[in-house]
C-alpha cells in the first residue's frame, strides 16, 4: 500500500495545478475578446504605405472609418446634416469627410484616427451620439462597426458549437470506451488543454495582434485534439489491462511517445504559417501553435491520474473487432485494387478544388440581422456598397506643393482616367481639406466603386488604377500610392498567394524530418506526406463543392460564395496537415510495434489496422463533431474552415488511413517500413513500447 500512498500527494498536486490553470484559462478567455482584430493590413505593401500617409496627415485610419445611412430628403437635408455634425462632434476623433442626400437617403463618410479594434470599441458611443442628436433611423456600418457587431455573434456561435461538439464528443467517447465514468475523462482532459491554450493565447496577445476568430479556432480544434489524444492513451491502457499487464500505465508507454510525435508534427504544420508575411495569418499560426502542445500536455499528465485502471478491464466488442479484422484481410490480400479504387474516389472528391478562387472576404456573407449589415443592404440597394470602403489614391510631393500646376495637371489627368473606368461610381478630388492636408505636401483622390471592396471586379479596378498612375506623368519626386480598403484587400490576397508555396514546402520538409527521426524510414515519411497532400486536396474539393457550387449547401445552411476567404486554404492546410499526420503516426506506430513483436509483412499491417482502426475512426469522429461548431456558425470564413477541416478529417480517417495507407504499407518491402524500436526482442514475443 506504500506505493499508492506515495503517489497520492503527486496526483493531488497535478490535479490542483490543472484546477488553477483552468481558472486562469477562464479568466484569460473572458479578457481575450477585447484584444482581437480582423485587420487585413499587409506591412510593406503599397496599400500599407498609403494607409500610413492617410493616418499621419489626414487623421484617417481606413479600418477605423464609418458610414452612416439615414432616411432623408432634399427638404430636410440641411437639418439632418446639422444633426449628423453634432453627433460627430460629440465623438472624439471622428471627422465628417463626406455627406450627401441621394435617393431618399442621407449618406455620410466618417473618418477616425483609430485602429480597427479601437474604432470598434467606439461604435456604440457613436450610435448613442446619433440617437441623442435625433437623427432618426440612422444606421452605422463600416469595417469597425462590422467587427463590433460580429464579435457577440462569434461568441454565441462558439457557445452553441461547444455544446453540440461536446455532446457529440461525449457520445463518441462512450462508443469507444464504453458507457461510464471513463467516457468523461477525454472531455475533462480536453477542457484542461483548452484552458492552457487560451492562457497561452492571452499571453501572446500582448506581443502580437490576434485575429477575431482565435477563440473559436483554439477552443473547437483544442476540443478535438484533446479528446483524440485522450482516447488513444485510454484505449491503450485498457488494452494492456485486458491483456493482463501488471502495470498497464507503464505498458502503455508507446501511446505516450505516439502522442508526443503527433503533437510535434501538428505543431510543425501550424509553424509553417509563420512564413506568411501577413499579420492576419501569422497571428492565427501563433495562436494555433499552443493548441497541440497544450492538448498533449493535458493528456499525458491528467489521463494517468483520472483513469482508474482495473486489472480485469473489458475488451472491445467482438463484433467491432471482427469487422476490422475482415476489412484488414480484404485490404492486405488485395492491396493494388484497394489502392487504385480508393485513389480514384479521392480524385473525384478533389476535382472541385480546380474551381478554387480567393478573396479577402465578402460583405454579403455575414449575418443579415445586424445593424451594420442592414445598413449595407440599404446602401447597396441605392448606391452600391463601394461607398462604405472607397479606394484612396495618395499623392505626395515632400519638396513642393500638390497644388502646384505641374502636380495639379497630373492629379486631374489621373482622376479623369479613373472616372472613365468600369465599376467607378464617383471620383472626389479637391485642392483643400479633406483632400489636401494642412502642409500642402499630400493630397488624396477618393474613388467610390459600385461593388464592395472584396469583389473581384474591385480588385481588377485596383490593378487598372495602379497602371494608370504611370500614364498620368507625375513630376519627378512625386510619389503616388493606391490604397484604401479595396487596395488592401488585393494586396492581402496577392501576398497570401505568393507565400502559399513556401508554407507548403516548409510544412513538408519539417514534417518529413520529424517522421524520419521517429520511424527511421524515408519511404514511410514520404508516403505520409503524399497521403496528407491527398487529404488536403480532397478537403479543398469538398469545401469548394459546397461553398461555390452549392452541393448540400441548403442542407448545411452555409453561404454560397464565388470565392473563399484567402486565409482559409492556408490555415486549412496547416491544421489538416497536422491532424492527418496524427492519424498517420497512430497507424505507423502500431505497425512498428507489431514488427517489434515478431510479426512480418501483411500480418503486421493487418494487426496495425485492427488495433488502430477503432481509435482512429473514433478520434476522427470526435474531431468532426467538434468542427460542427464552426460549420453551424454564421460567419462565412469559419464555415469554410469548418467544412474543409471536417471533410478532410473524415476522408482521412475513412479512406486514407483505413484503406490507402494499409494497402500502400502492404506493398512496401519489409526493409522500407518503420523500424522496430531499439531494444525490441522481435519474435521472442515481448511487447515493446514504440
Amino acid at each position: 500500500m506504500a506505493g499508492p500512498r506515495r503517489r497520492r500527494p503527486r496526483q493531488i498536486l497535478i490535479l490542483g495545478s490543472w484546477a488553477l490553470i483552468v481558472l486562469l484559462g477562464l479568466a484569460a478567455n473572458a479578457n481575450l475578446a477585447g484584444r482581437l482584430t480582423t485587420s487585413l493590413s499587409v506591412p510593406g505593401s503599397e496599400s500599407a504605405r498609403a494607409e500610413a500617409i492617410l493616418a499621419a496627415h489626414f487623421s484617417d485610419s481606413i479600418e477605423g472609418d464609418f458610414s452612416v445611412v439615414a432616411p432623408s430628403s432634399r427638404a430636410h437635408a440641411a437639418r439632418d446634416e446639422t444633426r449628423l455634425k453634432a453627433a460627430v462632434a460629440a465623438t472624439p476623433g471622428f471627422i465628417l469627410a463626406q455627406v450627401r442626400v441621394e435617393g431618399g437617403l442621407l449618406l455620410a463618410g466618417i473618418t477616425s484616427p483609430y485602429s480597427l479594434s479601437e474604432a470598434a470599441a467606439r461604435t456604440a458611443a457613436f450610435r448613442h451620439a446619433l440617437a441623442a442628436a435625433h437623427l432618426r433611423g440612422a444606421l452605422v456600418t463600416g469595417p469597425a462597426a462590422l467587427q463590433h457587431d460580429i464579435t457577440p455573434v462569434l461568441a454565441s456561435d462558439l457557445h452553441r458549437g461547444e455544446l453540440i461538439g461536446g455532446l457529440l464528443a461525449l457520445a463518441l467517447s462512450a462508443a469507444v470506451l464504453g458507457v461510464g465514468a471513463m467516457a468523461l475523462v477525454p472531455l475533462l482532459v480536453a477542457g484542461a488543454g483548452i484552458a492552457l491554450a487560451l492562457l497561452g493565447a492571452q499571453l501572446l496577445s500582448h506581443l502580437v495582434s490576434l485575429v477575431l476568430y482565435t477563440q473559436n479556432v483554439v477552443i473547437l480544434v483544442g476540443l478535438g485534439l484533446g479528446v483524440d489524444y485522450s482516447l488513444l492513451y485510454l484505449r491503450r491502457i485498457r488494452d494492456e489491462a485486458a491483456a493482463g499487464a501488471s502495470d498497464p500505465l507503464g505498458a502503455a508507454a508507446g501511446a505516450r511517445r505516439t502522442i508526443l510525435v503527433a503533437a510535434l508534427v501538428a505543431t510543425t504544420g501550424l509553424a509553417s504559417m509563420l512564413a506568411v508575411p501577413v499579420p492576419f495569418l501569422r497571428s492565427l499560426g501563433v495562436a494555433g501553435l499552443v493548441v497541440p502542445g497544450a492538448a498533449a500536455t493535458a493528456a499525458l499528465s491528467l489521463v494517468p491520474v483520472l483513469a482508474r485502471v482495473r486489472a480485469r478491464a473489458r475488451t472491445h466488442r467482438r463484433g467491432a473487432g471482427a469487422a476490422w479484422a475482415r476489412l484488414a484481410r480484404v485490404v492486405t490480400r488485395h492491396p493494388r485494387r484497394t489502392l487504385i479504387g480508393s485513389l480514384l474516389a479521392l480524385g473525384l472528391l478533389s476535382a472541385p478544388a480546380l474551381g478554387l478562387s480567393l478573396s479577402a472576404g465578402s460583405l454579403s456573407a455575414v449575418p443579415s440581422g445586424l445593424e451594420s449589415t442592414r445598413a449595407l443592404a440599404l446602401i447597396e440597394s441605392h448606391v452600391g456598397t463601394g461607398v462604405v470602403a472607397p479606394l484612396q489614391i495618395v499623392v505626395s510631393d515632400p519638396t513642393g506643393s500638390v497644388n502646384a500646376a505641374r502636380v495639379q495637371r497630373s492629379r486631374l489627368a489621373l482622376a479623369r482616367a479613373v472616372l472613365s473606368m468600369n465599376d467607378v461610381e464617383v471620383v472626389a478630388i479637391g485642392d483643400a481639406a479633406p483632400y489636401v492636408d494642412a502642409s500642402g505636401h499630400d493630397a488624396r483622390i477618393i474613388v467610390v466603386t459600385r461593388q464592395d471592396f472584396t469583389s473581384p471586379l474591385t480588385s481588377e479596378l485596383v490593378a487598372h488604377v495602379r497602371a494608370a498612375v504611370g500614364a498620368a506623368h507625375f513630376p519627378a519626386g512625386v510619389s503616388v500610392e493606391v490604397g484604401g480598403a479595396p487596395a488592401q484587400a488585393r494586396d492581402f490576397v496577392e501576398r497570401i498567394g505568393a507565400a502559399l508555396p513556401w508554407v507548403i514546402l516548409g510544412a513538408l520538409v519539417l514534417a518529413g524530418l520529424v517522421l524520419y527521426l521517429a520511424f527511421a524510414s524515408w519511404p514511410v515519411a514520404l508516403l505520409a506526406i503524399g497521403l496528407d497532400l491527398i487529404s488536403v486536396a480532397s478537403a479543398l474539393g469538398v469545401m469548394v463543392g459546397v461553398t461555390r457550387y452549392g452541393v448540400l449547401a441548403g442542407l448545411l445552411h452555409t453561404y454560397r460564395v464565388n470565392a473563399v476567404e484567402a486565409w482559409v486554404p492556408v490555415f486549412l492546410f496547416a491544421v489538416l496537415f497536422g491532424l492527418s499526420m496524427d492519424y498517420e503516426v497512430f497507424v505507423v506506430s502500431a505497425l512498428a510495434e507489431a514488427r517489434g513483436e515478431g510479426l512480418h509483412g501483411t500480418n503486421a499491417v493487418a494487426r496495425a489496422l485492427v488495433s488502430t482502426g477503432p481509435v482512429v475512426t473514433g478520434a476522427a469522429g470526435v474531431m468532426v463533431a467538434a468542427l460542427v461548431g464552426l460549420i453551424i456558425g454564421r460567419v462565412a470564413g469559419l464555415q469554410e474552415l469548418g467544412l474543409g477541416l471536417a471533410a478532410g478529417v473524415g476522408i482521412d480517417a475513412l479512406l486514407v488511413r483505413t484503406l490507402v495507407l494499409p494497402a500502400a504499407l502492404s506493398l512496401l518491402s519489409e526493409r522500407s517500413g518503420p523500424r522496430a524500436p531499439a531494444g525490441s526482442r522481435g519474435a521472442r514475443g515481448r511487447r515493446v513500447p514504440t
